[in-house]
């Protein structure tokens, strides 16, 4: 909000020297990193000189000379190479705090519409733990949408046909006892498929039959159509009762079957628009480096006919541009998959599908142990019900260990927390190593931390009793970065969804943190005279309030009392 405002002055400025030369979205209006030279700072003289083809300190001068007279404005600084340096009032900080309110959801989304696929569960296949981390990061993208005011369809697009199936129904068939797979449905399938694949080495035909079960089971065969959907259904209670554990519902489980009978349409408009390259054997291709494309090519129908993974996401595509008219369509997925959506939206552009629309792979890296890496095939694989079973284990531990009042709420607030946050606070792209001892700590950057110093707030509040609402008197040095910091929440909100990136919301709420805590460590808040006590205990209830709704976005419980 302040540096909205710090920014529209510029702006003003700017445009009376140089009419129509810099677009206000084009101004840039940061919180400086050195202390002491301003509240905020901005580099718009360097933008302008460039243009202009003259010094930045001129321009920053004259820019400096137009701003001191702004009602929000103490001071102005400028400094090499042009930097304008800004000093907001304290009536300005004032204002702002006031007029906060992080629980109240904002309109700048204007209710588009954003298509939103995270999660891919697959069907007797257990979760794993980057299967955690995927859903995190989607969730937390959901929830930050829907509070910037967009309209999300979230979908959960289950793993539900395709090859696997055919290896899953054939030692389901060979090796299966119904009764027992009833009793562990996700357990005993995905053993099942382990042991299809250790097979698989000693005969070399078993894929060869899995291929051929997958492609009678797509031409409709009745005995194959009923054992798939058998497998289907015992599996749906599960993957429902994790993510009801874990805080997350999705508007749609619609999965790759869902869109078999729109494949030929699709196929069609494929062949339509010239982009596929029939070969010798039938199968049939998008061969991208003919058509201008620097992609190595790719399937999209088998020689026996049958279709592929990619065939039938380009049918998804389509199905959802037709059906929600999105301004985004976002896929969650792993950055193995990289390659095929690189190819997905290479051929939706090629048939000129979702002109306009925003289509985005949102890629993360691999979750690892300190063991090292997981492999679901080789059954090395550590599931999501483990993990989470263990962080309840270890949430309780620590509680206790901390003397900290712990009915099993808090503890499963205190276990999923850490789990979500660690999924989270890294750089979404890159790989990450999976540590207890540092998801579940109380110090640092952690969840536990975060939610320590909520209750900190908490606690506060309640021996006050009453918060007025209003900024009194001077605020302090320290305050005043607090303030605008605060105030910095929205405009975090709409960066995070524009970079796909919710570590910054982990970034920006572990500062709030420690900014209050030091505040705390070294003010007397209860003890302090009228005006600043009131102006403090505003301060603490919008520290209070933004990190509940913050945490709230990552999917993390804001306990009042730790």
């Amino acid at each position: 909000m302040i540096i909205e405002h710090i920014q529209q002055a510029i702006f003003d400025t700017v445009e009376s020297m140089h009419p129509g030369l810099l677009a206000k979205e084009a101004i840039v209006v940061a919180v400086p990193k050195h202390k002491g030279i301003g509240d905020l700072a901005s580099p718009v003289a360097m933008q302008l000189a460039k243009l202009l083809k003259t010094s930045p300190l001129e321009v920053a001068e004259k820019i400096a000379v137009e701003l001191r007279g702004h009602e929000d404005i103490a001071q102005v600084h400028v400094a090499a190479p042009g930097f304008v340096n800004i000093t907001v009032t304290n009536e300005c900080l004032c204002r702002s705090l006031e007029a906060l309110d992080p629980s109240t959801p904002v309109t700048y989304g204007g209710g588009k519409q954003i298509i939103l696929e995270y999660a891919a569960l697959n069907v007797a296949k257990h979760a794993h733990i980057g299967h955690i981390r995927n859903i995190a990061i989607g969730e937390s993208l959901h929830r930050m949408f829907e509070y910037l005011g967009y309209n999300v369809h979230t979908i959960d697009h289950v793993g539900d046909w395709g090859t696997q199936f055919g290896k899953v129904l054939y030692a389901v068939e060979h090796w299966g006892d119904k009764a027992v797979i009833e009793k562990d449905p996700v357990g005993e399938l995905n053993d099942l498929y382990v042991l299809f694949h250790q097979k698989s080495h000693e005969d070399d035909t078993l894929d060869d039959q899995a291929r051929a079960i997958s492609k009678a089971l797509e031409d409709g065969d009745a005995h194959y159509k009923k054992l798939w959907q058998w497998v289907v259904d015992i599996n749906v209670g599960a993957i429902d009762k994790m993510l009801q554990g874990m805080g997350v519902h999705f508007d749609d489980h619609t999965g790759e079957s869902f869109y078999l009978d729109k494949v030929e349409d699709s196929f069609a408009a494929m062949e339509k628009s010239g982009i596929l390259t029939h070969n010798a054997d039938g199968s049939v291709a998008v061969n991208f480096e003919e058509l201008g494309v620097n992609l190595p090519s790719c399937l999209v129908q088998r020689s026996d006919g049958a279709t592929l993974y990619l065939t039938r996401d380009i049918a998804t595509v389509e199905y959802r541009l037709t059906t929600y008219q999105p301004e985004r369509i976002i896929y969650v997925v792993g950055d193995d998959q990289s390659l095929h959506f690189k190819q997905l939206f290479a051929i939706a552009k090629l048939m000129k599908m979702g002109e306009g629309v925003e289509i985005k792979h949102v890629n993360y890296g691999l979750v690892l142990l300190p063991e090292g890496k997981m492999s679901t095939r080789k059954g090395t694989v550590v599931t999501a019900e483990e993990v989470l079973a263990e962080a309840i284990e270890r949430a309780r531990e620590v509680a206790e260990s901390h003397g900290t009042e712990h009915t099993e709420k808090f503890v499963q607030e205190l276990a999923y927390g850490a789990l979500n946050y660690t999924m989270l606070s890294g750089q979404t792209h890159a790989n990450l190593t999976f540590r207890w001892e540092t998801a579940l700590s109380f110090e640092g950057n952690s969840a536990p931390y975060l939610q320590y110093v909520h209750a900190r707030t908490c606690s506060l509040l309640a021996k006050a009793e009453l918060v007025s609402g209003k900024c009194a008197g001077e605020v302090s040095e320290h305050e005043r970065i607090l303030v605008i910091h605060l105030s910095r929440f929205e405009e975090t909100l709409i960066q995070v969804c524009a970079e796909y990136r919710p570590n910054m919301l982990c970034q920006y709420l572990y500062d709030l943190a420690s900014l209050f805590n030091s505040l705390y460590n070294t003010t007397r808040i209860l003890d302090a005279g009228e005006q600043d006590k009131e102006r403090l205990l505003l301060i603490t209830s919008m520290v209070q309030q933004t990190m509940t709704k913050g945490l709230e976005l990552l999917n993390i419980a804001a306990p009042e009392k730790m």
